[in-house]
């Protein structure tokens, strides 16, 4: 449990509020202002996040990249003359991550087990073994399935021009549902990884033979 809090707690700490703030700054002075005005206040809203992390001397890589998407989206939005259209990049950036996710079940090497590499850095050919992958294969499924449905339902929305509720699924499809999604898959990962009974990182780091301890911390 000790490992599932640290996960939350690493996904918690900051880096969500640059993606949600001017989305919704936007969307409630579109409710009073007209939209050059919602799209302003929702870019300095950007700025002013960025220049928070810099002021504070935080990691800027979420905040520039919540920076550079609001600055897209407002273009989008002038552009096409419609609030709707300030959650199109969005979309469209969501439509392109479920995709890829779908290639890398395709060929074999699940997107679960490409970013557990990257953010433990443990061995990548232990990923592939028969009696680890499944693990990484079925939690990528169920990123699939939370992907293709929120796509379904902002594409939806965007074509109904439904600027409020857009903003609101956006949000609640985003923050909260990930944070759900992560803490069942670290549960579920777990669980599975002990009954395929390979082999835990450790052990297969020192060439160990069955019967296996098995993974027991971080997936």
């Amino acid at each position: 449990m000790k490992d599932l809090k640290d996960e939350i707690a690493r996904f918690l700490k900051g880096k969500t509020i640059d993606a949600v703030a001017p989305p919704l700054v936007f969307v409630v002075a579109f409710q009073f202002l007209d939209l050059s005005a919602a799209l302003v206040l929702a870019l300095i809203a950007g700025v002013l996040l960025f220049f928070n992390r810099l002021f504070k001397k935080h990691a800027l890589g979420y905040a520039l990249f919540g920076l550079f998407g609001v600055m897209v989206a407002a273009v989008f939005s002038y552009v096409a003359g419609t609030a709707s259209g300030f959650f199109l990049p969005q979309i469209l950036g969501n439509a392109f991550v479920t995709f890829a996710t779908l290639m890398t079940l395709i060929i074999g090497k699940p997107l679960a087990a490409l970013l557990s590499h990257v953010s433990r850095n443990f061995p990548l050919p232990w990923y592939w073994r028969d009696d680890v992958l499944p693990a990484y294969r079925e939690v990528t499924i169920m990123w699939l399935v939370l992907m293709i449905f929120r796509v379904l339902i902002l594409t939806i929305l965007y074509l109904g021009d439904d600027v409020v509720s857009l903003a609101w699924v956006n949000t609640l499809l985003g923050f909260p549902v990930t944070l759900l999604v992560l803490a069942l898959s670290y549960v579920y990962g777990m669980w599975r990884l002990q009954h395929l009974k390979g082999p835990s990182v450790d052990e297969f780091k020192r060439g160990d033979q069955p019967p296996y301890e098995s993974q027991k911390k971080g997936f």
